[in-house]
């Protein structure tokens, strides 16, 4: 490890100390920022090398593939030697109960959601294509973790895009792409229900069909059995989750992104682009007919 390499993670040691032992909210937000982006930048520095090597001439300032990416495996392991899961699995949980305690005594949250935000974002970095520490996450609470806080802030769509990501990459990467029945059911719902809180927003319904398609796809032993029917519960929230695809593609007709995520979603669930088109369709009615409705007097 060279010296720079190593005052980088001294530096991230010493944030995660503050991030378990600070008291002072500030001092806890300001850390996790720090840890966050600290991350953020090995995980960019990792993927422009790789990008530089097959494209010398170009470069990419997608957030997104810096975050779905693989950051310095060393440095990750090595975070995680240090308890780094836990220390943020425990903080979060901790100031979970912390806004909930202040919203019981009518006051205003402590914590502001750009904090778990932040933390959310960690833990994926931590989790992205590693099943065992997406295993070890998901055995010690995360998944009761990220679900509350997706819960506690479903207003904040920024807040809901990393938790449904979250969800996605700690359900499938943890069990290499075979999910027990509980997650795959739990986060279809919280996916679903951030789409219907958040339908005008293209990024939030691009990252949500990103994680449907990893439910309802060739990767899902659950929730798709040509082999069997679904069950009761299987079959509603199938249908919601064609519903709100369907009218998300109706919404973002001039997000290219979004369009094409979504029809390769709604087409592989539905079985054919005939039975798709017409769904949209549907949809298309429904808006419009929803749009033009007049207030009742």
């Amino acid at each position: 490890m060279s010296s720079r390499e190593n005052n980088r993670l001294m530096f991230l040691f010493d944030r995660l100390d503050r991030i378990q032992f600070s008291t002072r909210p500030a001092d806890l937000e300001a850390a996790m920022h720090e840890f966050t982006h600290e991350l953020l930048q090995l995980k960019a520095q990792s993927s422009r090398r790789k990008e530089q090597a097959s494209h010398p001439q170009g470069s990419s300032n997608s957030e997104e593939i810096t975050i779905f990416a693989k950051g310095d495996e060393t440095m990750l392991h090595d975070l995680a030697a240090r308890g780094a899961i836990t220390i943020l699995l425990r903080t979060m949980q901790r100031c979970i109960d912390c806004v909930e305690n202040s919203r019981e005594e009518g006051e205003n949250d402590l914590i502001s959601p750009q904090f778990f935000n932040s933390a959310c974002i960690a833990l994926v970095h931590f989790c992205f294509q590693n099943p065992p520490r997406s295993r070890y996450c998901l055995d010690n609470g995360g998944l009761d973790v990220i679900i509350d806080v997706i819960q506690m802030y479903r207003s904040v769509d920024y807040v809901q895009i990393i938790c449904i990501a979250a969800l996605m990459v700690l359900g499938k990467t943890s069990s290499n792409g075979n999910c027990p029945w509980n997650i795959e059911i739990t986060t279809l719902q919280e996916i679903l229900f951030g789409m219907e809180a958040h339908p005008d927003n293209a990024k939030l319904y691009t990252v949500a069909c990103s994680a449907l398609g990893t439910l309802f796809g060739p990767g899902s032993t659950v929730l798709v059995n040509d082999d069997s029917e679904f069950s009761e519960e299987e079959e509603e929230w199938y249908h919601r989750a064609l519903s709100a695809i369907s009218y998300g593609l109706v919404v973002h007709i001039d997000d290219a992104v979004a369009l094409s995520v979504g029809n390769t979603l709604l087409t592989n669930m539905v079985g054919s682009s005939e039975v798709a088109e017409e769904m949209v369709a549907e949809a298309e009615k429904a808006a419009h007919g929803t749009m033009h409705c007049a207030p009742a007097a």
